[in-house]
């Protein structure tokens, strides 16, 4: 698949798995260049990740000292979608150069794991029913932000003149009487 890239990076949120998790709960974000298409490592400007079982809680980030990216398959997004494709996808988003605190996505041996601190894994589930068209989607873009529409702020923008000046008026009033 070709790439394309985008003007601008795209930040995705993680998909919090609930019934693959043990429990868990896992938020973060993925943020790549902006290509579209197949991606590699260098594609990925930055990430981070919570997981938390409401008792203990542990992180990741790209800006920790030895944290690393590990995707020695397929990786790939759309904009709607970040995601691990075909039979050998896999990313692994390491906090530590000991991979003893991960959250991992592979495709290929059909597991999606957390660990910290290694060896003790929080969940290795089988996320087989998570694959739509050979793809297994792991974030997507936050919610849209509301825009204002045209003809809405136009509204607001002669409601706010109408106010000035009725306030304006008042004191011009104000004035004579005095």
């Amino acid at each position: 698949m070709a790439s394309n890239r985008a003007s601008a990076g795209l930040t995705y949120s993680l998909t919090n798995f609930a019934g693959l998790q043990n429990g868990w709960t896992v938020s973060g974000s993925i943020t790549t260049d902006g290509t579209i298409g197949s991606l590699s490592q260098s594609n990925i400007t930055s990430w981070n990740y919570t997981a938390t079982n409401g008792v203990s809680t542990f992180t990741g980030a790209s800006t920790t000292s030895g944290a690393f990216i590990n995707s020695f398959r397929l990786i790939g997004a759309t904009s709607t979608s970040f995601y691990v494709q075909g039979q050998t996808g896999a990313l692994m988003l390491v906090a530590d150069a000991n991979y003893s605190n991960l959250i991992n996505w592979d495709y290929n041996l059909n597991t999606y794991n957390g660990q910290a601190p290694a060896p003790s894994i929080k969940w290795n589930s089988n996320p087989s029913g998570e694959y739509v068209d050979n793809k297994w989607s792991i974030a997507s873009p936050p919610g849209p932000v509301p825009e204002i529409d045209p003809a809405t702020g136009g509204s607001a923008l002669s409601l706010v003149a109408g106010v000035l000046a009725m306030i304006e008026q008042r004191r011009r009033w104000a004035t004579l009487v005095a």
